[in-house]
């Protein structure tokens, strides 16, 4: 099937879609998403990588830091 028409309009048949931020599939799988988060929240420790090294910063701060940036962006993923 490679769509369906609705009242004129057509719509294509896709293999997964984001929706409300989360991305849904055909077999209802989750590893894509959870491999996008993870990726997300690489980039967000390696961007500020500078910071979480910085002598100049408590690690109280650096800690919250971590979990404000980089806990936050991955969505606290636990498996």
């Amino acid at each position: 099937m490679d769509g369906i028409d609705i009242t004129q309009t057509h719509l294509e048949q896709v293999k997964s879609f984001k929706y409300l931020g989360l991305i849904v599939n055909g077999n209802n799988s989750l590893e894509e998403e959870i491999k996008g988060r993870i990726s997300l929240g690489n980039k967000a420790f390696y961007a500020n990588q500078d910071l979480f090294k910085s002598k100049l910063l408590s690690k109280k701060s650096k800690l919250r830091m971590y979990q404000t940036l980089v806990r936050q962006t991955s969505g606290n993923i636990r498996l």
